[in-house]
């Protein structure tokens, strides 16, 4: 009986040691707004700036990848203006629509692509496990 009540003191002793490091390492929203921009930024540079045609004389996929390095406060604000946070003190859920219908003329906003995603930052750390293309 004496070691039943010790394992059930250590085990309520590691819940919650590990419900304190989740709430202290729950990651804020100035961080997400890092990571979401990084991530965006390798996404633009892979997946957008490489297949952009080439100019005669002009290096359009060299002057994207400078645009999209250069506007990184942009991309965070963009970022944070379109991305929900749902703090559950040990953990957060971050929703974000990412569309670049707001930068481009009206006649060509509907060919852009939008973006939703979901990410869980926990532990000081970010992990994306939604993306959906709308």
């Amino acid at each position: 009986m004496k070691g039943l009540k010790l394992f059930t003191v250590l085990v309520i002793a590691a819940i919650a040691g590990v419900g304190v490091a989740m709430a202290l390492t729950n990651p804020k929203e100035a961080a997400y707004q890092d990571y979401a921009a990084q991530e965006l930024d390798a996404y633009l540079q892979s997946n957008v700036c490489t297949k952009i045609p080439s100019l005669p004389g002009i290096s359009v996929q060299a002057e994207c990848a400078t645009f999209v390095e250069d506007n990184q406060n942009e991309v965070k604000e963009f970022i944070a203006s379109n991305t929900d946070r749902q703090n559950f003190f040990l953990l957060s859920i971050y929703k974000s629509n990412l569309s670049a219908d707001a930068f481009l003329p009206d006649i060509i906003s509907n060919l852009a692509p939008s973006y939703y995603t979901e990410t869980i930052g926990v532990f000081d750390n970010f992990f994306t496990y939604k993306v959906t293309r709308q």
